[in-house]
């Protein structure tokens, strides 16, 4: 079962991800954002943000977690060949699961 909002990955047999869009490999990374809870439903923790060559670092570990009560990870790309809007591979867990997927970076 997959997570509301999260399109299923595409991985090339040659490992590397696919376009959730085009289909096609050619992927950039954008920016990375990371959510880790001091404890379960607690609303502070550590969110890190890189962004090129920024680093943003605050207690905030809810506003944008893409897990209501625990840790999260987004990863967002855009693609070289398409022009939809960039998409973040979003990992996090919910009641000991752990969800991995595709997610518009606008939701």
């Amino acid at each position: 079962m997959m997570w509301e909002g999260l399109k299923p990955l595409t991985i090339h047999p040659n490992g590397y991800l696919l376009c959730p869009h085009c289909g096609l490999g050619m992927l950039h990374q954008d920016l990375v954002d990371v959510y880790r809870r001091n404890n379960e439903d607690d609303a502070h923790g550590i969110h890190i943000v890189t962004d090129g060559p920024s680093v943003t670092i605050d207690s905030d570990a809810e506003d944008g977690n893409p897990s209501n009560r625990r840790d999260g990870m987004e990863l967002w790309f855009e693609c070289e060949f398409c022009t939809e809007e960039a998409v973040m591979l979003v990992i996090h867990q919910h009641k000991g699961s752990e969800f991995i997927g595709w997610r518009h970076a606008s939701i």
